[in-house]
């Protein structure tokens, strides 16, 4: 592990008197399109003593901290089981990233076992798709410079990957842009030119046309009501994996 990030987590844990869950690396370092030059997107769940739940002054449920190239998000175990339950698209992903950097085994466990079983696809192909489309706009409707157009034109393709993924596969995807393609050799040619555009090799931004993301989104958007909404989720087992967290 980076070291910087190690002597950062030991710190959170001691100044924030919290303990951590779980810590992974989010943005472009999780799906394969880093740079040399990318921050370290570090994302955290947290857990304070049990005293600081039962307080007349609520803890805040988010943190975060910038010392660049290191950005620090974190949620408390609480928040975090919250998004759970409305199937948020950032905690799926941060729990489907190959970079983690520090994991309590039984809570990790626990959260992999509900995604699989109670994320709703639903939610999560409305939210890559609508992600594809708001940055192809941006591409169509805004003049950019080449870096700033590389970078939306990665989210926007991103998005649009997710999207087919779950609607032609209907599984929850991965989050690696060499899966993502799913076998297509051309597909993987054209990720793999816009990571070297990415990383500053000089290039014609314009063979990277929004048109051919748009392409990817060609399916009937009604088919999304009916991709399954996830098996409903019982409160009451977010409570219990929190409570015996807590040791109460």
């Amino acid at each position: 592990m980076n070291k910087v990030i190690e002597r950062g987590l030991m710190a959170i844990e001691k100044q924030q008197a919290v303990r951590i869950l779980y810590a992974c690396e989010a943005g472009s370092r999780s799906y394969g399109m880093e740079t040399p030059a990318s921050d370290y997107d570090i994302r955290l769940i947290t857990m304070k003593p049990v005293r600081a739940y039962v307080s007349v002054v609520k803890p805040s449920l988010s943190w975060s901290h910038s010392a660049p190239p290191y950005e620090w998000h974190s949620w408390d175990i609480f928040k975090a089981l919250e998004l759970l339950r409305k199937s948020n698209p950032s905690l799926y992903e941060g729990f489907s990233t190959p970079i983690v950097y520090a994991k309590d085994d039984f809570f990790y466990t626990k959260m992999k076992e509900m995604i699989d079983k109670h994320y709703s696809l639903r939610v999560l192909a409305h939210h890559y798709h609508s992600m594809a489309i708001k940055n192809i706009h941006t591409l169509t409707k805004k003049e950019m410079e080449p870096k700033a157009y590389i970078k939306t034109y990665v989210q926007a393709l991103r998005g649009a990957l997710m999207f087919r993924w779950i609607v032609c596969r209907g599984t929850l995807p991965p989050l690696l842009f060499t899966e993502l393609v799913d076998g297509d050799a051309s597909l993987h040619e054209f990720v793999e030119r816009l990571k070297l555009a990415k990383q500053g090799e000089q290039t014609d931004v314009r063979q990277f046309a929004p048109e051919t993301v748009a392409a990817l989104l060609d399916v009937d958007s009604s088919v999304i009501e009916t991709l399954p909404a996830g098996e409903p989720l019982d409160v009451r087992m977010l409570d219990e994996l929190a409570w015996t967290l807590l040791g109460v």
